[in-house]
C-alpha cells in the first residue's frame, strides 16, 4: 500500500512540474495576454513550481534515517511556498476591481494573516507543537498543527466572500475564474486540517491555477481578436480615405469632359456617381458587411 502511495505521490509531483513548465511557458510568449495578466501568471505559476521542486525534494529524501534535518528545511520551504499563492488571488482580485492596493483594508488583513502564519513556521522550527521530524526523519503532526493552517484557511474565506461583494465589477469570467480557484481550495486545506494530504493540495491548486488561466486566457482572447478587428478595419478606412480624392478627381475631370461631348452621357454618370458616393459612405458609417448585391 506504502509503496503504491510514492508511485501516486512521484506522478503528481511529476505532472505538477509538466503543468507549471507549461503554465510558465505559455504566460511567458502568449501575446493575447495583458501585461499585468502576463506578470502575474508567471509569478503565480513560478511559485507552484518551486513549491513542486519542494514536494519532488521531500519525497527524494523521505526514507533516507539520515536526512532528517534536510527534510525539515525542505518542508518549511514548501509551508512557505505553498502560502503565498494562496495569497495572490487577492492581488488579482483588487487589480479586476480596480481598487489601489495600498489603501484596501482586505489587503492589510491579508498581509496580517500572512505574517501570523509566517510566525508559526518560526516557531515550527524550534518547537514540537506544530509538527516536527524524528531523528530516524519520520514527519508527525503537532498537536497546534490545525492551528497553524487556520490563517490559510481564513485567507481564502476572506477571499471568496471579496470576491462576491465585487462581483459586479468583475466579467462573468473573471469572476468564475476566481471561485474556481478559492472554493475547492479552501475545501482541500479544510481536509487537509485532518488529513495529510498536502501533495493534493498543492496538486489541486495548480491544476485550478490552470483552469483560472485558460479563463482569464480565453478573455483576453477575446479582447485581442476584438482589437485586432478594430486596427484592420480602421487600417481599411485609412486606405479608402486615402484612395477616395485620386478616384473623385479623375471622375469629376470625366464628367467635366463629357460635358462637351455628350451632355446625356455626363449626367447620367452624374447620377451613377452621385448613388456610389451615397452607398460607400453608407457602407463606411455601418459595423454590418456589405452584400454583394449592392456591391
Amino acid at each position: 500500500m506504502m509503496e503504491w502511495m510514492y508511485v501516486v505521490d512521484y506522478l503528481l509531483v511529476g505532472a505538477l512540474l509538466v503543468m507549471m513548465a507549461i503554465g510558465i511557458a505559455f504566460s511567458a510568449y502568449m501575446p493575447a495576454l495583458d501585461k499585468w495578466n502576463k506578470r502575474y501568471f508567471l509569478v503565480l505559476f513560478s511559485l507552484l513550481f518551486l513549491c513542486s521542486v519542494s514536494c519532488l525534494l521531500s519525497l527524494i529524501f523521505y526514507e533516507d534515517p539520515t536526512k532528517a534535518t534536510t527534510e525539515r528545511v525542505i518542508y518549511f520551504f514548501e509551508s512557505l511556498f505553498m502560502a503565498v499563492p494562496i495569497f495572490m488571488p487577492t492581488i488579482f482580485l483588487l487589480h479586476c476591481s480596480h481598487e489601489k492596493v495600498k489603501r484596501n483594508v482586505l489587503f492589510y488583513a491579508m498581509i496580517a494573516l500572512l505574517c501570523v502564519y509566517f510566525a508559526f513556521l518560526i516557531v515550527a522550527q524550534f518547537t514540537d507543537v506544530f509538527y516536527y521530524v524524528t531523528p530516524d526523519n519520520r514527519f508527525f503532526y503537532g498537536p497546534l498543527y490545525n492551528l497553524s493552517l487556520v490563517p490559510l484557511i481564513l485567507i481564502m474565506i476572506l477571499n471568496i466572500v471579496g470576491v462576491i461583494i465585487r462581483r459586479k465589477k468583475l466579467s462573468d469570467k473573471y469572476l468564475v475564474a476566481l471561485l474556481v480557484y478559492l472554493i475547492p481550495m479552501t475545501a482541500a486545506l479544510i481536509i487537509h486540517m485532518f488529513i495529510n494530504v498536502e501533495i493534493f493540495v498543492v496538486f489541486g491548486m495548480a491544476l485550478f491555477a490552470i483552469i483560472m488561466f485558460v479563463l482569464i486566457l480565453s478573455d483576453n482572447m477575446e479582447q485581442y481578436m476584438r482589437q485586432q478587428r478594430e486596427i484592420a478595419n480602421q487600417r481599411a478606412n485609412v486606405m479608402v480615405l486615402q484612395m477616395r480624392p485620386h478616384f473623385i478627381y479623375n471622375t469629376m475631370m470625366t464628367i467635366y469632359c463629357l460635358c462637351k461631348q455628350d451632355a446625356d452621357k455626363a449626367q447620367q454618370v452624374t447620377l451613377d456617381f452621385t448613388d456610389y458616393l451615397r452607398n460607400n459612405f453608407s457602407a463606411i458609417a455601418s459595423e454590418n458587411p456589405v452584400p454583394f448585391a449592392d456591391v
